[in-house]
């Protein structure tokens, strides 16, 4: 169905369609630049002709939309990848197209890529192309040689609904309604541990697509560099105010530590040190817009956004599916009940938030329009 025929749908009413339809949708709109290419106009309400379909284990199953994936991984991960052997080391799991490690070999592949107790976004990223290296030789994986860009499920895409209720063909549950059942989860939902870590990239997904349509639909983008620019200033300051010079030094190329002292100098309290910290970060960008043009940097700027939201959002993807599907190698099981594997996302999740912001400075301040 055409774009326009599709605009014209959801400006009714009442729009019939499809769960994984309106779903795909739903993403398709978040990966646009304007938003006169979006289709749907926010999730108001909804209602479920059959409920049960959004309770059983494989409304878990994600609607996906995929991009090209680098066509081999560079040397250093081949060379990791070879050093594990199948049996030993992992075994192929064909329904799954993917390999899956052992505890063991977990360990060895950790330490390989420097993964700390805490995992990094560099660290995790090297485990997934190395996992990745393993499944192209085992002749798994897609075969058209893509990953995900954006991917949701009919739980995930209901649950964006401000409000949501439905019918049963079977009815409801003793004590519990249908749209208590929509809520939480009801017969033959998934395993309430998977439910829960779904949930959280629900609920991180809708941070950042929130963050994203900001961006698109700002008249004024350089109304949105204090903002980025504030929270990126005071997750550094939350390591200390070494972290701080140290991020503005490497984000602000061109300007030396003693420009920086100079411009932090005498500032003691927290928030003063932050605002002179934000502040030099906006002259910087006031400076290239006086270079380059306004309407130029303007444009560099919104690109700029959108273009790291959508790649460290398809990175975190990746992360996350290798979490999960090596979740029994990485995770005891009483590490597993006390929320581990969660808690490494929120970890990863929050340092995808800081790396948009940081490179988004960056970029904007030395890309090329």
């Amino acid at each position: 169905m055409p774009d326009a025929a599709r605009r014209s749908a959801y400006a009714a009413m009442v729009t019939f369609g499809s769960c994984s339809e309106m779903a795909a949708d739903y993403l398709r709109d978040n990966l646009h630049d304007s938003r006169e290419q979006v289709v749907q106009r926010g999730l108001h309400a909804a209602v479920v002709d059959d409920v049960n379909v959004a309770l059983v284990p494989r409304a878990l199953s994600h609607v996906v939309i995929t991009a090209p994936r680098t066509a081999e991984e560079p040397p250093r991960i081949q060379a990791i990848a070879a050093s594990f052997r199948r049996g030993p080391d992992y075994r192929p799991e064909r329904g799954q197209q993917a390999v899956l490690f052992t505890a063991s070999a977990m360990s060895r592949l950790k330490v390989a890529v420097g993964w700390d107790e805490v995992p990094s976004l560099e660290a995790v990223a090297m485990a997934e192309r190395v996992e990745n290296a393993i499944v192209r030789r085992e002749g798994l994986g897609r075969s058209d040689g893509r990953e995900p860009l954006a991917e949701i499920s009919v739980q995930g895409y209901l649950a964006a609904y401000e409000a949501l209720t439905g019918f049963s063909s079977r009815g409801g549950e003793p004590g519990r309604s249908v749209d208590d059942m929509l809520s939480a989860g009801g017969r033959g939902s998934p395993h309430p541990r998977e439910l829960s870590f779904e949930r959280l990239i629900d609920r991180q997904r809708s941070k950042l697509y929130d963050f994203r349509a900001r961006v698109r639909d700002e008249a004024d983008a350089f109304r949105l560099v204090r903002p980025i620019a504030s929270d990126a200033v005071r997750e550094w300051l939350a390591s200390g105010a070494g972290t701080l010079i140290d991020g503005l030094r490497d984000t602000l190329a061109g300007r030396g530590r003693e420009q920086i002292d100079d411009a932090l100098s005498g500032a003691t309290a927290h928030d003063e040190l932050a605002d002179r910290a934000t502040r030099l970060i906006e002259k910087a960008v006031e400076e290239r817009a006086n270079a380059l043009g306004t309407p130029e940097m303007a444009a560099l700027l919104r690109k700029v956004f959108l273009t790291l939201v959508d790649v460290r959002w398809r990175e975190h993807l990746l992360r996350v599916s290798f979490l999960q599907r090596q979740a029994a190698a990485l995770y005891d099981p009483a590490a597993e009940a006390a929320g581990a594997r969660e808690a490494d996302v929120a970890e990863l999740f929050a340092a995808c938030e800081q790396a948009i912001r940081v490179e988004s400075i960056k970029y904007a301040l030395n890309a090329r329009p």
